[in-house]
Formats: structure tokens, C-alpha cells, sequence
């Protein structure tokens, strides 16, 4: 045998440049089915490593669609809704639950319009534990420090740790105090008058009966509300529940009520201050408030003027140059709720009036923020978004005590069936859906699988294109060399001499193109998965960590192929040279 490769090798040697050429096609195709392969292989493990990442097993989110939050939590982008902050504590309650973390996504739309800074409002401590691979970034920086003595900011080269994590602070709630001795507990966003219907008169022109109204001045604040019909009431009371007063509804479902009614009309209450209610803007009227001594409302407002500490990610501080200590202003646009008068015409009448009315219209807002630390680069939707305490989030966006999910590491994940039967089941926790990242995982990794299949076969083509031009190159070979074949024949050579001689020229091919094509992918993978991310991130989402893996798995299994590929494609050129006749080919060769 080793007489055969040695002939095989030199007839491959006298035409050394259609050899290199296709040895080179054979090459770029296994080259390409490698790298394939393994894009296939690491784009799985990293996407499963980003999914596993997050650390909690099951969402816990508004009723609505089962991925939205979902969606958020890896692209960082989608429409939100809004648990209340009392469902953590309902669910809790449930045996199943090894951890849980509250939190609060907000994305603000820039000052310019062009995209979004994505706020997450966390629990430091919970979300951490449950979220390890989220670290403090270390290396040389640059961090600014501030002169406790002249109050000027230096700049000063540091090599370890860029920050830390933000300190956690209490938080309390603003407090209106009101005449009859009851007090309630939410977000003062603001003050304001409004005209307030007092009565009707005669007016002695039209001889109408017009309505009295008055300017009436408002305290605005954002808690717990909910409108409850009379006719469902049985009774109602005031009752000293600790130090604090409150109004007790007695429901004639047999239900209790507590909070504090904020106003009532002939035919509903609207309480404040009560459990599962969804956070509601309230115009309290100024004389239902209690006053101090000086003569001025007695409103405690929590804002203790402190800075509100931030933690960014690897890309958002990047691109915004932002260092360790700076003092960091965002300018964005909101859309804010503003009354104004409208003139219209009575149907009934046909007289002028006016009314009033509430539009929403878009006004810059800025944020200021202390930036404390700057996480690792992750390379997932994390490097771009901005961390602070979620009570701090829940208070600057208004969103006060609003959650858009609660992350939940079970105990056993197998109970996971029940866990979520148990939670529908419910009620108490208002409308709530249970998102899976199992599920998610699967929906995900079954996207891949599908998309594995297109890759397979763009890999067959280029196996196929590499066989035929294979066979046309050992074909060619064959009919140039028809009279040494005739000759070798003639000198006593067997069909199955040159059979192995013509086929082991074919695997020779094979075997240096398998050899080239592998050094070629593993060598360039660094290249091939730099441009896969870069097309990749302009397209969407990308997994953090390595996309394309070369096991020794794939790497032995695309060389072996490379071998089939060279048997496959010399069969037919070795055929034919063996079946010659001897003196039929040294004549076609005169």
C-alpha cells in the first residue's frame, strides 16, 4: 500500500498547482463546515449560559402577553405592565419559594428622540444573590474624586475595582395629615387648583339655573386607590388601627375594607390607602388638610436631597465616556398630564361654554445621578442599561409601588406545574401570569434548532460543490493520463492496482484540504465570530460569551468527512480509470 501512496503522491506533485487549487476548494468547504459547527454549538451554550444567567427560574408578572416581560428582560425593550409592590409579600406566603427580587423597568425616551436609556429599579441584596454573574468591572480607570475641602471634582488613575454597588437607603413615604386626625401615605407629585361645582344659583339674565363653582387649591399624590359602589357597602366605620386612624368598609359579600376615604359622592367611595389597589393620582382639596401652627399644610415630604447613586453597565458607560465618581445628568422626554380650557358649543342650547379637560404632552425632564460602579462587559442587553435602588425608581418615575415583575427561584424546579396552578388559583393576587424561563428557554433553543437547519444546509451545499469539484479535478487527471494508464495496464498492472491508485490520489486531496480547512477555521475563529457579532448586533439580541466553540467532537468529526468526501468522489474517477483497456487507451493517448 504504501508503494501506492508514494506513486499517488508524486502524480499529484507534477501538477502542482491544479492540486493546490483543489486542495484549497476542499479546504474553504470544511473550513466553512467547521466554522458552522461550531457557531452552532457556541451560540447554543451561550444563549442557554444568558438564559441560566438571569438566576431566577419563573417571572411573576402583570397579566398579559406570557413572554413580554420576558422579552424585556433579554432585548430590553417592549411594552410594560405593572404589578403593585403587596404581591411580593402574597407571594411569599408560598412554601415552594427558595428566593425571589423584586423589580421596576423603565425606559425613558432620549431628549433627541434617538432610542432609550433602559432604568432597572432593583433590591441590591436579592437581586444580586440571584443574578451572581453580574460583577463590579475591574482594571486601570480613571475615577473622579471630589475634594472634601474645596469641593472640586479631580480625576485619579486607579488599578482594581471600577466603583461598587449602590447603597441601599430607607425611603419613606409622604405623609398628608388631614382635619380628621387620619393621615395618608404616598407619592406627592406635585399641587394644583381646579374649579369645584359648590352649588347652583338663578342668574337673573337668563334666568337658568347656572352652577356655583369655586377655585379650589389641590395637593396631587400617587397611592393605593379604589372606588367602592354604596350599594355594595353595608356600613361603615372609623376605627384606631396602631397609632393611626382608619375608615373600615363593611362589604355585604361579607368582606372587610380598610384605608382612608378620600371623598364620597351619593353613590361611591374611592379609599385610599388600601391593599391590592393599583397606585392612583389623587387631588386631595387643601381643606381636608390639617394645618401647622404657622398656618401653612401639614404635608411632610420625604426628599432628602441626596444623591441618588447609579450603577451602569459595561456599553452605556462606554459610549457615554462616563468615569467612576462623575456626577451624570440625563435629559429626556416624558409625556406629563396637563388640564386646559376648551370652548365648545351646548347641543342643547346652542350657547359657548367652557370645560375642562386633561391632555398629555411631551416636556424635557433631567435626571441627576452619582455614578458609583460600572459592571463587567456581559455582551447582553445588561452592558446598555442603568441600575439604581428600586425605591429610588419607584419615586423619580412615579411609579410608586409598582413593580413589572418579581423574579422567583424555586425550590424544586420540577414543582414548577403546581407552583403556577397555585398562584392562578389565587385571587388575592389581582391578575397576575407566570412566565416560565424553562418555557422561554425552550421557545428560544427551539428557534435555534430550526436555524441549525439552515446552517446544515448551507454546509451541504458547500460539501457538495467541494465533491464535484473533486470529481471533475481527478477526472481531468484521468483522461490526461490515459496512455500511462494504458502502459501501466499493459506492464502487468490490475484494474484494482490503478482503481487504488486513482482512488488514493482522491483521498490524498481530501485528507490535505480536511488539514487546511480545520487550521483555517480554528486559526480565523476569532475573525469569523467578531464578524458574526457585529452583523449579529445590528439584526438584534446577542448572548454574551464565546459564539462560536470548537470541540474536539466537531473538529475530528469535520476531518473524518473530509476523508468520506475524498472515497465518495474518487469512486467514479477510479472506476473509470480501471475499467481501460490497455490498448484502446495508449492508442487515444497517439
Amino acid at each position: 500500500m504504501r508503494k501506492f501512496f508514494n506513486l499517488a503522491y508524486k502524480n499529484l506533485y507534477r501538477r502542482k498547482i491544479r492540486s493546490m487549487l483543489t486542495i484549497g476548494g476542499v479546504g474553504v468547504a470544511v473550513a466553512v463546515l467547521v466554522s458552522l459547527l461550531g457557531f452552532n454549538s457556541g451560540y447554543r451554550i451561550a444563549l442557554e449560559k444568558d438564559v441560566s444567567g438571569m438566576g431566577y427560574q419563573v417571572l411573576i408578572t402583570a397579566k398579559g402577553c406570557p413572554y413580554e416581560l420576558a422579552t424585556v428582560a433579554l432585548s430590553g425593550t417592549g411594552a410594560l405592565r405593572y404589578l403593585t409592590d403587596d404581591t411580593i409579600a402574597k407571594v411569599k406566603q408560598d412554601k415552594e419559594i427558595a428566593e425571589l427580587t423584586p423589580m421596576l423597568m423603565n425606559p425613558l425616551i432620549k431628549e433627541n428622540g434617538n432610542g432609550f436609556y433602559t432604568f432597572w429599579g432593583i433590591d441590591k441584596d436579592s437581586y444580586t444573590k440571584l443574578r451572581p454573574m453580574m460583577q463590579i468591572a475591574k482594571g486601570k480607570h480613571k475615577e473622579r474624586i471630589t475634594d472634601p475641602s474645596s469641593g472640586k471634582e479631580t480625576e485619579k488613575e486607579i488599578d482594581g475595582p471600577m466603583g461598587r454597588w449602590f447603597k441601599t437607603r430607607e425611603i419613606k413615604a409622604d405623609e398628608i395629615y388631614l382635619k380628621n386626625g387620619k393621615v395618608l401615605k404616598g407619592l406627592i407629585t406635585g399641587e394644583g387648583k381646579y374649579e369645584k361645582v359648590v352649588g347652583t344659583e338663578l342668574d337673573p339674565v337668563s334666568g337658568d339655573f347656572v352652577q356655583k363653582k369655586k377655585m379650589v387649591s389641590t395637593v396631587k399624590v400617587m397611592l393605593p386607590s379604589r372606588v367602592y359602589n354604596k350599594i355594595d357597602v353595608e356600613s361603615v366605620k372609623t376605627a384606631k388601627i396602631g397609632e393611626e386612624l382608619k375608615d373600615e368598609l363593611y362589604l355585604k359579600d361579607g368582606s372587610k375594607i380598610t384605608g382612608v376615604i378620600l371623598n364620597e359622592t351619593k353613590d361611591v367611595y374611592n379609599v385610599g390607602d388600601v391593599e391590592l389597589a393599583y397606585p392612583n393620582s389623587e387631588e386631595i382639596d387643601l381643606e381636608q388638610v390639617a394645618v401647622e401652627a404657622n398656618g401653612s399644610p401639614k404635608i411632610i415630604k420625604y426628599d432628602k436631597g441626596e444623591e441618588i447613586e447609579l450603577v451602569m453597565g459595561w456599553e452605556a458607560a462606554q459610549t457615554g465616556f462616563v468615569q467612576v465618581g462623575q456626577k451624570l445628568a440625563i435629559n429626556v422626554k416624558e409625556m406629563a398630564r396637563e388640564k386646559v380650557k376648551e370652548k365648545i358649543t351646548d347641543p342643547v342650547s346652542g350657547k359657548s361654554k367652557e370645560i375642562e379637560k386633561e391632555i398629555e404632552k411631551p416636556v424635557s425632564t433631567s435626571y441627576t445621578f452619582r455614578v458609583v460602579g460600572i459592571l463587567e462587559k456581559g455582551g447582553g442587553q445588561d452592558d446598555g442599561s442603568y441600575f439604581i435602588q428600586i425605591e429610588e425608581a419607584q419615586r423619580i418615575f412615579r411609579k410608586y409601588k409598582m413593580l413589572t415583575g418579581i423574579g422567583v427561584r424555586l425550590n424544586n424546579l420540577a414543582q414548577l406545574p403546581l407552583f403556577t396552578d397555585r398562584i392562578y388559583n389565587r385571587k388575592e393576587l389581582g391578575e397576575t401570569q407566570i412566565v416560565s424561563l424553562a418555557e422561554v428557554k425552550g421557545t428560544i433553543l427551539n428557534l435555534v434548532q430550526t436555524a441549525k437547519i439552515l446552517v446544515m444546509s448551507v454546509a451541504f451545499i458547500a460539501i457538495l460543490v467541494a465533491l464535484i469539484g473533486v470529481m471533475n479535478t481527478i477526472l481531468m487527471s484521468v483522461f490526461e493520463r490515459t496512455q500511462e494508464i494504458g502502459i501501466m495496464k499493459a506492464i502487468g498492472a490490475s484494474r484494482m492496482d490503478i482503481f487504488k491508485l486513482i482512488w488514493l490520489e482522491t483521498i490524498v486531496i481530501c485528507v490535505f484540504g480536511g488539514i487546511l480547512g480545520t487550521i483555517i477555521a480554528v486559526v480565523g475563529g476569532s475573525f469569523i465570530e467578531k464578524l458574526i457579532r457585529a452583523v449579529m448586533s445590528r439584526a438584534g439580541y446577542v448572548p454574551a460569551g464565546q459564539i462560536i466553540n470548537f470541540t474536539p467532537g466537531i473538529i475530528i468529526g469535520s476531518f473524518v468527512g473530509a476523508i468520506v468526501l475524498g472515497i465518495l468522489s474518487g469512486i467514479w474517477p477510479a472506476y473509470r480509470a480501471a475499467k481501460m483497456r490497455p490498448i484502446e487507451a495508449i492508442r487515444s493517448g497517439e
